[in-house]
């Protein structure tokens, strides 16, 4: 009798925790967020990495950076420059900003400038933190408006401790 009660027992709690299983919720059971790399499924969401967003098809599939990514010239981008007080505009302003370093990598250039840093792009913004030879480059840049993008950049010379400010608007 204490066999057959055990094994009613054990048979009982068997099929509540099976009937548990089929009832209980996974949300991220058929959810595809993309490549692994890019991001992953939470709680039924899409959960994309730093410098990815969800695109389109509904996955993690684009990157940030491509809102930035080009060449522009004056037609295209305005950049003003202040140095000790006296503000100045580019003449014949060029800009390029190609894709860098990972997955949210970017490689800012205004040669007319002698401008060349990094920074990277998430959800939107860039985030300039950057030292190459004797310059210090800091600074953040977002998309203003669709289609209008600024960013501000300082550049210090740590040679003369000069400090350029540049305001660049583009679209």
């Amino acid at each position: 009798m204490k066999k057959i009660a055990l094994f009613l027992a054990i048979l009982t709690g068997s099929l509540l925790i099976t009937a548990c299983d089929l009832f209980e919720k996974k949300p991220c059971k058929n959810k595809d967020c993309g490549p692994a790399d890019m991001g992953g499924c939470i709680d039924g969401e899409c959960d994309c990495v730093r410098g990815i967003s969800i695109g389109a098809d509904g996955k993690c599939t684009l990157f940030d950076r491509d809102e930035f990514v080009g060449s522009y010239d004056k037609t295209r981008c305005s950049i003003t420059i202040e140095l000790n007080g006296q503000t100045s505009t580019l003449f014949e302003p060029q800009m390029s900003i190609t894709a860098g370093d990972g997955k949210d990598g970017i490689d800012i250039n205004i040669p007319n400038a002698q401008v060349q840093c990094s920074g990277s792009v998430d959800k939107g913004k860039i985030t300039i933190d950057d030292t190459v030879g004797s310059f210090q480059y800091s600074g953040n840049g977002q998309i203003v408006t669709p289609g209008t993008k600024k960013i501000t950049l300082t550049k210090k010379d740590q040679s003369n401790s000069l400090t350029y400010t540049y305001t660049i608007l583009f679209n």
